[in-house]
């Protein structure tokens, strides 16, 4: 058996041999160098780890939404039109009923109680959703970081802001043209201002439990079911106003300048009422599809979920322009077989928009009726001139008729005086002889 000699081992790093070693007789020591390691030893399968996802989790919130994360890609730069273009929408709603707010409280309330809080309604609602969609866009949380109970009870605001604005408009409307469409007391400011604060109550209360405890979605629901219901009833109110007043000034079947004009503003009060029905029906559609509080779905689609709350947004605007410009055309008409005590001077036409400009006084009613007003002075003034004039005509010939009556005297008088003057001459002229 042939013996193997390995030569001493001499360290690298040594310039010199080190001291022999013994044989190993066949038996190769172990490298124990620092480049030989020993191969890792494989974890068993099923213990690696699991990556972090890189999608969105949903957020404590029964309403699904999409995942955002990948709706951006899909959107691309729709997601940035909608968002800012809506919240400068909105903004100039906010905007133009502050104005208008500030011009009539300077100016002095009045009789304009109504046009007031209906502008300041119009103010939460503006502010709301402009604020809300350049802060916290629907609450995705990539904007600006807030609370969130706050931006969602600024969002839902809009809502009942809308409605009591549309109630206020009806109650101008039913106090202009005294019309009737309900029991006297369901037309009274007391009892619509209730409803207005419940819907208010019920909105924020929702929004505050439902932040807390996701259990309770069936407080949305309720809010939404209560929305429906209100905006349908106002939509029909606005039909109802629009019908009578259509009875009220074309009754007659005349038509001219003045009955045109009232035509196209009853178009306005039906295309309120419609704008509330299709509000409606978006809001019924968004409840019971996969988009409402007990869809199954955690995540809806990018481009559905977008439409949607394009068609909600534009609905809002829609009905914000027609509250402004109806309250603003709010103006007695002329009812034909009405009569006059003197025509008012001809003004301009009004012309859809221009009805507007006329809130910086108050609203146009108030502006009708001070010219109404100031004719009906004009008239008394001319009747009672008239009267003067005719009361002194009479005086003139009740003054002509007595000095007629005078002269006939005086001159039979005379007549009788030269009678008896002849008698007295006769008689002597007898008894002279």
């Amino acid at each position: 058996m042939a013996l193997l000699f390995h030569p001493p081992f001499t360290h690298p790093a040594s310039p010199h041999k080190s001291s022999e070693q013994l044989p190993t007789y066949g038996i190769v020591p172990e490298d124990k160098s620092p480049g030989m390691l020993a191969p890792a030893e494989e974890e068993p399968p099923g213990t690696q780890e699991p990556e972090p996802e890189s999608e969105s989790e949903p957020e404590d919130w029964p309403e699904p939404g999409p995942q955002w994360d990948k709706a951006y890609d899909t959107w691309g730069v729709a997601w940035e039109f909608h968002i800012y273009a809506f919240a400068v929408c909105f903004f100039l709603v906010f905007a133009y009923a502050l104005y208008y707010v500030v011009v009539n409280v300077s100016d002095g309330l009045g009789k304009k109680y109504l046009s007031v809080s209906l502008n300041i309604m119009m103010v939460i609602c503006g502010f709301s959703r402009a604020f809300v969609l350049v802060v916290d866009p629907y609450h995705q949380g990539t904007a600006v970081d807030t609370p969130f109970k706050l931006m969602r009870i600024l969002w839902s605001l809009t809502d009942p802001c809308l409605t009591a604005a549309d109630s206020l408009v009806i109650l101008s409307l039913l106090e202009t043209y005294k019309l009737s469409i309900a029991p006297q007391r369901f037309q009274k400011p007391s009892t619509i201002i209730p409803i207005i604060g419940m819907h208010f109550g019920f909105v924020l209360t929702s929004d505050l439990v439902v932040s807390e405890f996701v259990e309770a979605k069936a407080m949305l629901l309720f809010c939404q079911v209560f929305f429906i219901t209100w905006c349908s009833i106002l939509g029909i109110c606005y039909f109802l106003i629009g019908y009578k007043l259509d009875q009220l000034i074309f009754k007659s079947g005349v038509e001219n300048e003045v009955s045109q004009e009232g035509r196209w503003y009853i178009y306005l009060i039906h295309a309120s009422g419609i704008s509330n029905i299709i509000t409606s029906a978006v809001y019924i559609y968004s409840a019971a599809g996969v988009f409402g509080v007990y869809s199954d779905v955690t995540y809806v689609d990018a481009w559905p979920w977008w439409t949607l709350q394009s068609a909600l947004r534009i609905t809002e605007l829609v009905a914000a322009v027609l509250v402004f410009t109806v309250n603003a055309k709010r103006a007695q008409p002329v009812v034909h077989g009405q009569e006059k005590t003197a025509a008012p001077p001809k003004k301009r036409k009004m012309s859809m928009f221009s009805g507007m400009r006329s809130i910086r006084d108050g609203t146009y009613l108030e502006k009708n009726q001070e010219s109404q007003i100031s004719t009906d002075k004009q008239g008394l003034q001319m009747s009672e001139s008239g009267v003067q004039c005719l009361v002194g005509e009479i005086t003139d010939s009740m003054e002509d008729v007595v000095a007629n009556y005078d002269n006939e005297l005086e001159r039979k008088d005379s007549m009788f005086t030269a009678l008896g003057g002849k008698a007295q001459t006769a008689r002597n002229a007898t008894f002279n002889v």
